[in-house]
C-alpha cells in the first residue's frame, strides 16, 4: 500500500501545480506542471496505472482550481453543505477526465500501435506523442465549464495573449501544454546537451511568441468610431431573486434599484457631457416574465412591459436588458435578452439563451426523462436559434453618423465561454460583443474571476470589444487590444460609464477564418513521427520494464 501511495505522489504533484496555475493564481507553474505525471507514465507498467494516475491529478486540479463549485451547489440547490460536498467531489471525479484519456490514448499509440521503446534515446517522441495526446483529449473532451491553459496568459496580462488572435487561447492552450515537455527534457537530461538545448529552444520560443505579441497589438487598425455605454450592476441577492421569479412581491423593488442606479449613472454622464448611447442591464435583470407569444396578436405591449417602455423614452436611450420570456418555438421559459429602443418599442424576435448551462437551465437527457425535472432542482428552458446579430440604433452619438445601426453579438452568461459562438456571431457583422451575467450563485473567491477572463478572451481572439454587465460583479469592458476598462467590485451596487471605441467594419481574424489551422499542423508533426516510426520500433512486448 505504501509503495503503490508513493508512486502515484507525481501524480497529485501535477494536480496542485495545474490547480495553483489558474485563476485568480499565477500562472507560476504552467511551463512544467505535467513533468511529473509525464514522468510517472513513462514509468508505468502497464494502461492501468496510466490511467490511475492521470485521473488522480485531474481529480486534484479540479478541487484546487473549482472549489467555488461546491458553493453554488449549496446556494443554487439550497442544499445542505454535506450534499454540496458530495456533489462537488463528484463533480470533481468527471470534470477533467482529458487526463487520464490522453494517458490511455498515448498509452495505446506508443505501445500497441507505434511499439515504440522507452528509453533514454526515444524520450523526445514520447514526450512529444504524450504532448499531442493531451492537447487534443483537452481540447476536444465535453465540460461543462469549458476552461484551458491559455486564459492565465490574459489574467497576466502577458504580450503572448495577443497571439490568441491567430490561434485562439485554445492554441495558445496547446503551446503552453507542448513547453511542458521542453521543461522534462530541460529537468531530466540537464547534463547532456539535449537538457540545454530543450532549455535554449524553451526561452527562444517563450521571448518569439511575446515578441509576436506585441508585434500583433502595434498593428492593430485604429479605431474609427465610438460610442458610449452605461453598465449596471445591482447586486441582487439570490434569495431576493427567486422570490422575485416566485412573485412574492420583490419585483417592484428590484426595478426600483436598477431604476435609481440607471438614473445616477445618466446623470453622471450628463455632467461629463457624454450622451449614452445604451444602457445595460444583467442576465434576468428585469424582475416581470415578459409573454413575447402574445404581442402578435395584441395591439400594444403587456402591462409587465410598460416600465421599460416607459423609462427607455423617459432617459432617450435605448436599454439592452436581460429578463425571462417564452419561446413560441415550444411555449418554455427562456432566457432573454431584450433591446427596448429610446422610442418605446421593443424589437421583435428578442434574442434567447442559446447555450444552456446543465442542471441550472436543463437537466441532460431531461426530455427523453421527463421525472428527472422532479427529481433535481433545475429550470427547463428553451434554447434559442444559435449565434444571432442584433440593431441599435445609435441616435445620439457624435461619432458616426446620426441614425446609425451598432450590430451587436448578444451573448447571455454561459454562452461567453465558447469562441465558437463569437465566432458565429463575429462572422455575421457583430462589430462588439454584449455579454448579460449572473455570476451571483459562485461566490466571491474564484469563479468571478474566471468567468470574466475565459469570456473577455473572446474580445482579442475576433478583435471586437467587450461588454459585459453582470448582477454582481465582475462587471467591465474589454477593448479589441485586450485591454481592460473599469471592473466593478464585487457584491456591491455600482454603475460604469464606458466610451468605446471600435471599428466599423472589423477585419476578421486568422483564428476567425481558420480555427483549425494549430490542430492541422500538429497532425502533419504527429504524420512525421508516424513516418519514422521504423527507428524507434521495438520487439512486440506486452509491458514495458519501469
Amino acid at each position: 500500500m505504501g509503495e503503490t501511495y508513493w508512486f502515484y505522489q507525481p501524480a497529485l504533484l501535477t494536480g496542485v501545480f495545474i490547480g495553483f496555475s489558474y485563476i485568480p493564481f499565477p500562472p507560476w507553474a504552467s511551463l512544467f506542471a505535467f513533468v511529473p505525471l509525464w514522468w510517472l507514465w513513462l514509468r508505468a507498467k502497464n494502461w492501468r496505472q496510466v490511467v490511475i494516475a492521470g485521473w488522480l491529478a485531474q481529480f486534484m486540479l479540479t478541487v484546487i482550481g473549482f472549489d467555488w463549485i461546491m458553493h453554488t451547489i449549496h446556494e443554487f440547490g439550497l442544499l445542505p453543505w454535506s450534499v454540496s460536498a458530495a456533489g462537488f467531489f463528484g463533480y470533481c471525479s468527471f470534470a477533467n477526465l482529458d487526463v487520464p484519456i490522453a494517458g490511455l490514448l498515448w498509452w495505446v499509440l506508443a505501445h500497441k500501435i507505434l511499439r515504440i521503446e522507452v528509453n533514454h534515446r526515444t524520450r523526445p517522441i514520447h514526450l512529444f506523442l504524450i504532448a499531442l495526446c493531451t492537447l487534443f483529449a483537452k481540447d476536444l473532451y465535453p465540460t461543462i465549464f469549458a476552461w484551458n491553459y491559455g486564459y492565465p496568459l490574459l489574467w497576466m496580462h502577458w504580450p503572448v495573449a495577443q497571439v490568441a488572435e491567430l490561434i485562439g487561447f485554445k492554441g495558445l492552450s496547446d503551446i503552453v501544454i507542448l513547453f511542458n515537455g521542453l521543461s522534462f527534457l530541460i529537468i531530466f537530461n540537464w547534463r547532456e546537451k539535449s537538457g540545454r538545448r530543450a532549455l535554449l529552444a524553451l526561452i527562444t520560443v517563450i521571448v518569439s511568441f511575446n515578441i509576436a505579441g506585441v508585434a500583433l497589438l502595434r498593428s492593430l487598425p485604429r479605431p474609427d468610431a465610438k460610442l458610449n455605454a452605461l453598465v449596471v450592476q445591482a447586486n441582487i441577492g439570490d434569495i431576493d431573486k427567486i422570490y422575485a421569479e416566485k412573485g412574492l412581491g420583490f419585483q417592484q423593488f428590484i426595478l426600483q434599484k436598477y431604476k435609481e442606479i440607471t438614473q445616477n449613472g445618466l446623470l453622471e454622464a450628463k455632467k461629463r457631457n457624454l450622451a449614452v448611447d445604451f444602457v445595460v442591464w444583467p442576465e434576468t435583470a428585469y424582475p416581470y416574465e415578459m409573454d413575447q407569444r402574445m404581442w402578435d396578436r395584441q395591439p400594444t405591449y403587456p402591462p409587465v412591459a410598460q416600465p421599460l417602455i416607459q423609462l427607455a423614452r423617459q432617459w432617450s436611450t435605448q436599454l439592452l436588458i436581460g429578463g425571462y420570456g417564452y419561446s413560441p418555438k415550444d411555449n418554455k421559459p427562456t432566457n432573454t435578452f431584450y433591446i427596448v429602443q429610446s422610442n418605446g418599442q421593443i424589437q421583435p424576435d428578442p434574442y434567447y439563451k442559446t447555450i444552456l448551462l446543465a442542471f441550472g437551465e436543463y437537466i441532460p437527457f431531461g426530455d427523453e426523462f421527463p421525472k428527472l425535472y422532479q427529481w433535481v432542482p433545475a429550470g427547463n428552458f428553451s434554447r434559442g436559434p444559435g449565434p444571432v446579430v442584433k440593431t441599435v440604433p445609435l441616435v445620439k452619438n457624435d461619432h458616426v453618423a446620426k441614425g446609425t445601426d451598432l450590430k451587436i453579438g448578444p451573448i447571455i452568461c454561459y454562452e461567453g465561454l465558447f469562441a465558437s459562438f463569437a465566432r458565429g456571431e463575429a462572422n455575421k457583422g457583430a462589430k462588439i460583443f454584449v455579454n448579460l451575467t449572473n455570476d451571483s450563485w459562485y461566490g466571491d473567491w474564484q469563479e468571478p474571476y474566471q468567468h470574466l477572463y475565459n469570456t473577455l478572451a473572446r474580445a482579442v481572439e475576433f478583435r471586437r470589444p467587450f461588454v459585459r454587465s453582470t448582477n454582481s460583479g465582475i462587471s467591465a469592458v474589454m477593448l479589441a487590444d485586450g485591454s481592460i476598462l473599469n471592473p466593478s467590485p464585487i457584491y456591491k451596487e455600482w454603475y460604469g460609464i464606458y466610451q468605446i471605441p471600435y471599428r466599423k467594419k472589423p477585419e476578421p481574424t486568422t483564428y476567425q477564418r481558420a480555427p483549425w489551422a494549430l490542430h492541422a499542423v500538429l497532425l502533419l508533426l504527429f504524420g512525421l513521427v508516424v513516418v519514422r516510426r521504423g527507428s524507434y520500433m521495438a520487439p512486440p512486448t506486452a509491458d514495458l520494464p519501469s
